[in-house]
């Protein structure tokens, strides 16, 4: 399984740093040198990255974290400039892996677990997590425009880049929730992985109260638009009125 476990590293750097790149330079005339270079060491540093997380900390809760937020650094370091839609490209492709991983394990978990062919460790790490990724890889650049095309619909919403990003790492917990339920992890990550649930829920809790308080500020304001725009139409109107009148009475 090391060669797979290779294999399966090299799809992933190489994907998670072809779709920021494919966003952010589709239409883009910079310089293709410049650009090339910076996707291959984006590519490059991703793949250290992965390969590091896997190597010294293992199938744990805490690898997913730690890859997202590492991909999400090297990211923002290579494409600084256009940092946000590149999160974006790089959060929606994360979203997209993760639900396929957390499905394929709750499909095993609930349904094959039992079965005998599956309790091999080889076997259901091949079917039920390589080649679905595999799979999803090639789905994914071979559907990539399609992709490309709801990223654009995204990026036109309100607060895309942090709902976006909220959804991803949310996907994040249910996945380490799947983990610590049907894994063997060690229970120094299990506590760290309980102060991250309470820290998640007061940070989402504070983001949701500032973002209601803006909300209503906006409203406060649109109110106060359209009433001086009501008196602003009255004025004209008035003013209309006493500039007809003065016309009626020149004509006279």
């Amino acid at each position: 399984m090391g060669i797979l476990n290779f294999l399966n590293t090299i799809f992933q750097s190489t994907l998670m740093s072809y779709i920021p790149y494919y966003f952010i330079n589709k239409n883009s005339e910079s310089n293709k040198k410049i650009v090339y270079l910076k996707f291959i060491l984006c590519n490059f540093s991703i793949f250290i990255s992965i390969y590091s997380i896997n190597l010294y900390i293992g199938n744990s809760v805490m690898c997913v974290f730690a890859m997202h937020l590492a991909n999400i650094a090297i990211i923002s370091i290579f494409y600084n400039k256009n940092k946000v839609n590149a999160l974006c490209g790089y959060s929606m492709l994360h979203l997209i892996l993760q639900l396929s991983a957390l499905l394929f394990s709750l499909i095993y978990s609930g349904y094959l677990v039992n079965l005998e062919f599956v309790k091999n460790s080889n076997i259901f790490t091949l079917y039920f997590i390589y080649a679905p990724q595999y799979i999803l890889s090639y789905i994914i650049f071979k559907f990539r425009y399609k992709l490309y095309n709801l990223f654009l619909k995204i990026i036109k919403r309100n607060h895309y880049f942090e709902i976006i990003l909220l959804v991803s790492f949310a996907c994040d917990y249910i996945s380490s929730i799947n983990w610590l339920i049907y894994g063997n992890d060690n229970g120094m990550f299990k506590n760290f992985f309980i102060f991250l649930i309470f820290s998640f829920i007061i940070a989402t809790t504070i983001y949701l109260v500032q973002l209601k308080n803006k909300i209503y500020e906006i409203q406060i304001l649109n109110s106060s638009i359209n009433l001086k725009n009501n008196e602003l139409r009255a004025i004209k109107h008035d003013y209309g009125s006493q500039i007809s009148y003065l016309y009626a009475l020149h004509l006279m």
